[in-house]
């Protein structure tokens, strides 16, 4: 309360200052105006008695025309109660008189307020908090933790000793770096080479286009395979991941994957027209394999009817038996059937590829 009086007082304080200042200069503006008020009207009570003198010199002058000269016109004589003198009085203090009342009332008694005494706070108790015994630095759990995987029979079908989440990027990757690199080495170099004439001057050698066009997707088909051993080898090396059980049935799903993938470069270099049209069309066609296949995320995060339609990309194939093998440590044998699906992704890729480019470079 002491304080909200003290506020209280310091507001009204401020806000009378400035009303008493406003009052002040307002009276001085006011009486300066009274002043002048208070000249002209002495001065003209002066000219009222010059003017009067002044006619009545006139009349003498006129002789005895004077009594055709018309009367002037009469000038209001100032009030006889009239007394100027109050005008110098100074302004009025009853605005300082009602900040007195004010502040006299606001100066009220200090209030006291007799508050019970609080019970007393009980004491937390103690706490007996026993001490745990020191753990004997020699123990160990005997061997390694790991986990198998299990069929439905019991049967142990795969025993994986932890997973490393590059067994999934890397052949993932690799993968979809593959479809790339055989897209711009069998389309654009078809393209390149039917711009440039040397497809002619092959078949003005009496080469059919069949065997020009087989050997083009061998020599990619190499390549590609050989890019996947090096990728695969450097995922080992460097990030540690797990070739499974038998390393060498990892050059199964390689190989379908590099054959399917320069199968469908050829049939990219039959549809597109120019560079410009194979170089977006191509690339958005292999982005959308290889993150629906399962390249760069597991399968079984999709929905279901986007896993089935990865069922028609050679790429869940590829990922199938790579996971198999590296994830899931499964025999050699879980990789035969996707690797015989990517193959005949192949061959069907290579028919109609063939055909097309017949029809676009024959």
């Amino acid at each position: 309360m002491k304080n909200a009086r003290d506020r209280t007082k310091a507001t009204l304080d401020s806000e009378l200052d400035r009303i008493q200042r406003k009052i002040d200069a307002d009276t001085i503006a006011r009486q300066a105006k009274l002043n002048e008020l208070k000249d002209y009207l002495n001065r003209l009570e002066v000219a009222h008695t010059q003017f009067e003198s002044w006619l009545e010199q006139l009349k003498t002058l006129a002789g005895s025309h004077a009594g055709d000269i018309p009367p002037p016109p009469s000038i209001p004589s100032l009030p006889a109660d009239l007394d100027l003198s109050a005008l110098n009085s100074a302004p009025v203090n009853d605005l300082r008189d009602a900040k007195q009342k004010l502040q006299s009332a606001l100066n009220t008694q200090q209030i006291n307020v007799d508050l019970p005494e609080l019970p007393a706070i009980p004491k937390i108790p103690a706490v007996d908090i026993p001490q745990i015994p020191a753990i004997d630095s020699s123990l160990s759990i005997p061997g390694t933790l790991g986990y198998a995987e299990i069929d439905e029979n019991g049967n142990e079908v795969g025993a994986v000793g932890g997973f490393n989440a590059f067994d999934l990027q890397v052949p993932g990757f690799a993968v979809t770096f593959l479809l790339i690199g055989m897209l711009m080495g069998v389309s654009l170099a078809l393209i390149d080479e039917r711009d440039w004439g040397t497809l002619e001057r092959l078949r003005s050698a009496s080469a059919p286009l069949w065997t020009t066009l087989t050997g083009k997707l061998l020599a990619r088909f190499v390549v590609g395979f050989i890019q996947m051993i090096v990728l695969l080898a450097a995922g080992w090396a460097l990030f540690g991941i797990s070739l499974g059980r038998a390393p060498a049935a990892l050059l199964m799903p390689a190989s379908a994957i590099a054959f399917a993938g320069a199968a469908f470069g050829l049939i990219v270099a039959g549809i597109g027209r120019t560079r410009d049209a194979v170089l977006p069309v191509g690339a958005i066609v292999i982005m959308t394999m290889a993150a629906i296949g399962g390249c760069w995320w597991p399968i079984d995060f999709e929905p279901m009817w986007m896993q089935n339609v990865a069922l028609a990309l050679p790429t869940t194939w590829a990922m199938r038996a790579f996971n198999d093998l590296m994830i899931r440590h499964l025999t050699a044998s879980s990789a035969l059937v996707p690797t015989a699906v990517n193959f005949g992704f192949g061959i069907i890729y290579t028919i109609v590829g063939v055909a097309i480019a017949r029809r676009r470079f024959g």
